[in-house]
């Protein structure tokens, strides 16, 4: 089964409904295609340099 990313977006919403988010918050996909495949995830609060490493 092929994961892409629209997929996992619209898991999010359907938990964290992004309109729930404040005026001020990046929420939903800000780069790359919803029609990328996912081969990993990654996930972090605040990504810095050695997390993304």
């Amino acid at each position: 089964m092929t994961v892409r990313v629209k997929d996992i977006l619209n898991s999010l919403n359907t938990e964290a409904p992004f309109s729930l988010a404040e005026p001020w918050d990046n929420v939903g996909l800000l780069v790359g295609s919803p029609e990328q495949e996912v081969t990993a995830v990654l996930a972090g609060l605040d990504p810095t340099n050695p997390l993304l490493d």
